[in-house]
């Protein structure tokens, strides 16, 4: 059997039907609403990076799942603070890491220069737009975890990526456990002031927002086009969690107080008794855990034909 790049056929490609593509319009980033848009991740990058250390040990099962080589070059789309970026780049020759958010890319860089890593070259690059998509090298993997503007198309992973790894949120997301712990924490003033305290509402993602329309748009179109060209789309979800340990109960209390974009607002009795189910005591401190779990899909642009 030959094998060979679906995107130097041309053939293959002349078959695949652009299913949602009136839907996608001009679309280079997604604007939905606050949770799509760049803004909302700069906001939220202080506490995104102390979510990502709590993740490390789901991170690291997510990674032997996706079987990365130490020959291999990676892109990690939407790199936020680093969480795959690091810990990928001990395991593979180079990482490219690209995110649209200014102060991701800031503390992302940060977190290298903290590793001591050096094969790893971090740029506010935005994917989906045309400028800086051609900017990009090819490489042996491509990651987009948990990039709430759903997957792009075939034909842009192909010309880019021999394997790409699509991660999202199978359960329990950073939203629902920060809920979970602030849960009435806020005053009503405090969230009228900050709409972005109120309580999660899973409809405001459906049909009735833009921004998730689209992203089920770019998710239904990529499988449309897998399967039009036979290109089979692999599945396994892998627990995670959220995990922090500390010496005392006091600094691990200051710690999750940080998963608030607004830890001065939050009413510290009611936050205390939230977090009782999720922290025990050990022999040398204590240790939170809230249980997470991710659902990883991959596929090879390179087929049998």
């Amino acid at each position: 059997m030959l094998r060979t790049l679906v995107s130097q056929t041309g053939f293959l490609l002349s078959n695949i039907k652009n299913n949602g593509e009136r839907i996608m319009g001009s679309i280079n980033t997604l604007l939905g609403d606050a949770f799509f848009n760049q803004k909302a991740w700069d906001d939220e990058s202080t506490c995104y990076d102390v979510m990502n250390s709590m993740e490390a040990k789901g991170t690291e099962r997510e990674l032997d799942e996706i079987g990365i080589k130490e020959s291999d070059t990676v892109l990690d789309i939407g790199c936020g603070s680093g969480r795959m970026s690091i810990p990928m780049a001990r395991r593979a020759k180079r990482v490219i890491a690209i995110d649209s958010s200014e102060a991701m890319i800031e503390i992302c860089n940060r977190n290298i220069n903290d590793s001591g890593l050096s094969n790893i070259d971090c740029q506010r690059l935005d994917w989906e737009n045309d400028d800086d998509y051609e900017k990009l090298p090819q490489v042996d993997i491509i990651i987009q975890a948990r990039w709430s503007g759903g997957a792009s198309s075939l034909k842009k992973y192909m010309k880019k990526g021999k394997k790409i790894v699509i991660i999202e949120w199978a359960k329990n997301s950073p939203r629902v456990v920060r809920d979970t712990l602030f849960k009435d924490c806020f005053s009503e003033e405090a969230i009228q002031e900050h709409p972005e305290l109120a309580p999660f509402d899973p409809m405001a993602y459906t049909n009735s927002n833009e921004g998730y329309r689209i992203k089920e748009a770019r998710n239904k179109k990529l499988r449309d086009e897998l399967k039009e060209v036979g290109i089979e789309l692999h599945s396994k979800t892998v627990q995670g969690g959220m995990e922090y340990f500390c010496t005392s109960k006091e600094e691990l209390e200051k710690k999750l107080l940080y998963l608030s974009t607004h830890p001065h607002l939050v009413n510290l009795e009611k936050f205390k008794e939230n977090i009782v189910p999720f922290i025990e005591e050990k022999e040398d401190g204590w240790l939170f855990y809230y249980p997470t779990w991710s659902k990883i899909e991959w596929f090879n642009t390179i087929i049998e034909v």
